[in-house]
């Protein structure tokens, strides 16, 4: 491991509208060093994330569907080579090394500094969450696939599904508009008007709160076992597989959590960057959480396993930072998952690391 956590520096061009973060930085660091000028790059919903590992995945966050990728937003990255070369790579220095870096992970070398583009967004949208019974689940889904698939760009929709010992649980739709509140709060109309909710919370509120309102789902020193895929529709089929789930309640905190994506992020042609999963409209993280290491730790991860084999045919490729594979045909599934831009992977990655030196990740590996 190369340690980059004192690596924190964040310097921000209000004028220009650009920010460079070195790979220390976490995302709430970029929002808290913008936001004095209304300003912000779309990266993460998380404030405790690291900025490097996101950029290079590719990176998705409340405002992607207006703006795009986090690494759609780059403008160059500093980097050190696997031979310790170092390098300043743009669009204009390298453009077979930009594009990789662009969505190809840490296959390439240690990223020093990542240049964002800054957009004018202000400080305060519409944002909020109606919160449903579990045993609503079925209608609230449906309503949520429906709903989702007709949003314009400036409105992101998540919903959350959280199973909980003894069966009980609820199921979240949540909403964020980036767009003027007052035109917003026209648009999420209906979902205003569905069901009976048990909580809502919809409002004008900071960026900053926004972007770390759900830190608490995912604190520092819980157990968490995941798996993750894309979806290009919300089906019956999936609907159905999420519903048995909740009626099988498990030992632990069982999580469905879908995120919006598309907009934007869909208009970026394929080839464009490393990124390849440009067709989908949705990301399904599925997989469960305990406070502190238990006994029953390897059967509990069986249990997500076995249900995460119902959703799985359901799904379209995966994002390469949420699904660190462990299975033997993992490296099969990145090489399936980056499709036609995985042989000029190759041959970069051929160029710059022949000897596969960054390999503990979504590899490409090289064939040099």
């Amino acid at each position: 491991m190369i340690n980059c956590a004192n690596m924190t520096a964040v310097a921000v061009d209000p004028k220009e509208r650009w920010a460079t973060a070195e790979p220390g930085v976490l995302l709430g660091a970029v929002d808290r060093s913008t936001q004095p000028y209304g300003l912000a790059t779309p990266a993460g919903v998380v404030s405790h994330t690291g900025a490097a590992g996101l950029t290079l995945g590719g990176g998705f966050g409340m405002l992607s569907r207006r703006y795009g990728l986090t690494c759609d937003n780059v403008r160059y990255f500093d980097i050190v080579l696997p031979s310790g070369e170092f390098k300043r790579v743009s669009a204009e220095s390298d453009p077979d090394l930009f594009w990789a870096l662009r969505g190809g992970g840490g296959n390439f070398g240690v990223v020093t500094k990542f240049s964002y583009q800054l957009h004018d967004v202000g400080t305060d949208f519409l944002s909020g969450v109606a919160m449903h019974p579990i045993k609503n689940a079925r209608d609230v889904w449906n309503f949520y696939a429906e709903f989702a698939a007709s949003a314009p760009n400036d409105l992101q929709v998540s919903c959350s599904g959280i199973s909980m010992p003894g069966g009980k649980g609820f199921v979240n739709i949540s909403i964020f508009y980036g767009g003027d509140p007052t035109e917003g709060e026209k648009i999420i109309e209906p979902l205003l008007k569905f069901g009976k909710p048990m909580r809502t919370d919809f409002g004008v509120k900071k960026y900053l709160k926004i972007q770390s309102q759900t830190d608490r789902n995912v604190p520092h020193g819980q157990q968490y076992y995941q798996k993750a895929g894309f979806v290009q529709e919300i089906s019956s089929g999936l609907i159905d597989a999420l519903v048995d789930v909740t009626k099988n309640p498990k030992p632990f905190t069982q999580t469905m959590n879908f995120t919006q994506v598309g907009g934007r992020i869909n208009e970026v042609a394929t080839n464009a960057t490393a990124y390849a999963n440009r067709n989908v409209e949705a990301q399904i993280v599925f997989g469960g959480g305990w406070p502190k290491p238990v006994d029953a730790n390897e059967e509990w991860i069986s249990m997500i396993r076995a249900d995460w084999k119902t959703v799985y045919p359901h799904t379209d490729g995966f994002y390469t930072s949420n699904e660190m594979g462990d299975d033997s045909d993992y490296l099969k599934k990145v090489r399936a998952n980056y499709g036609e831009n995985y042989d000029r992977l190759v041959k970069v990655k051929n160029k710059v690391d022949p000897m596969n030196l960054f390999r503990l990740n979504a590899n490409v590996k090289p064939t040099a």
